[in-house]
């Protein structure tokens, strides 16, 4: 009987070691990705560096942030779409994306992309 309580001790005290690394483990991983998109929302950098290359971009009426994020990450003008809608969300372009034709380049930020896809808008407003 006092083997078998050893045993059964034994075992929760494993449980519980392996619970606290995958709680470590997983604190760990979650605080470094957040550093990660922390550090990439104002830190941006564009796809190349230098001249880049021209892209033409079309954003139909109707378009959501993702969805954009999306067709510029297609157009292999940005790495990640949901870093991109983070950016978008904590600039002075939120909510301003506009719809319509753009060449962008692969040498341009994510905010420098937004500055020419909200630029009606804010002529809108500055009037």
């Amino acid at each position: 009987m006092a083997e078998k309580k050893i045993g059964i001790s034994i075992l929760e005290g494993i449980v519980k070691a392996l619970l606290i690394v995958a709680i470590c483990y997983a604190t760990y991983h979650y605080a470094r990705v957040a550093y990660d998109y922390g550090y990439h929302i104002y830190n941006q950098t564009p796809m190349s560096t230098g001249e880049g290359m021209p892209v033409h971009v079309t954003i139909p009426e109707n378009t959501g942030v993702s969805e954009i994020g999306r067709i510029l990450k297609r157009a292999g003008l940005i790495d990640d779409v949901r870093l991109f809608t983070l950016q978008e969300r904590l600039s002075a372009y939120h909510g301003k994306l506009q719809p319509g034709e753009y060449d962008l380049s692969t040498a341009m930020t994510p905010d420098e992309m937004m500055a020419i896809m909200a630029q009606n808008a804010l002529k809108t407003e500055e009037e």
